[in-house]
């Protein structure tokens, strides 16, 4: 899926990364999110992540589905500078069952 290269063979200065997916309106609830999260996820296993914070708008309820589907947990939720509520989800990444 991703090239070798510097930017996603070893885990950058921080340890922190930020992941985008989206689909257009036209190709939605095909799986392609949950497939393109499931291959990130993917390669933070190979740069030896153990373990991936996920968040989104809470009102986001097809993300929080995806994220669920590649085993995301609720930690909690929390408003962003705005008021909005976000959501966070803790995935392992060591091939764990979610609990």
């Amino acid at each position: 899926m991703f090239p070798e290269n510097e930017h996603f063979s070893r885990p950058p200065e921080g340890g922190e990364i930020n992941i985008g997916y989206s689909v257009r309106p036209s190709l939605r609830r095909q799986g392609y999110c949950t497939e393109m999260l499931q291959l990130a996820l993917f390669q933070c296993r190979k740069m030896g992540m153990e373990r991936a914070l996920v968040t989104c708008d809470k009102v986001n309820i097809a993300s929080a589905g995806v994220i669920r589907k590649n085993g995301g947990l609720l930690e909690n939720e929390i408003p962003d500078e705005n008021g909005e509520l976000v959501c966070r989800f803790w995935i392992d990444l060591n091939g764990k069952s979610p609990q």
